[in-house]
């Protein structure tokens, strides 16, 4: 079984809004930083693991890689 997009983008979200937690967002806040930051969603950067793309894009490449190794435990 593969992992839905949706359960992707609804893990990635419930992990980002506790990464920023410390910023005491409310709920609009932090769907602005999740869809329209460009500093989130368009400035490519390149990471430490080799991976270069957009924070959004490397949260949801860290989401795809667990929710991999969690399906391929069982």
């Amino acid at each position: 079984m593969l992992v839905s997009e949706l359960v992707v983008e609804r893990a990635a979200r419930a992990l980002e809004r506790q990464r920023k937690s410390c910023y005491e967002w409310t709920d609009e806040e932090f769907e602005v930083w999740f869809t329209k930051d460009p500093r989130f969603t368009k400035q490519p950067t390149t990471w430490p693991d080799g991976f270069r793309g957009t924070h959004k894009e490397h949260l949801f490449r860290e989401v795809r890689t667990v929710l991999a190794q969690i399906h391929s435990e069982r």
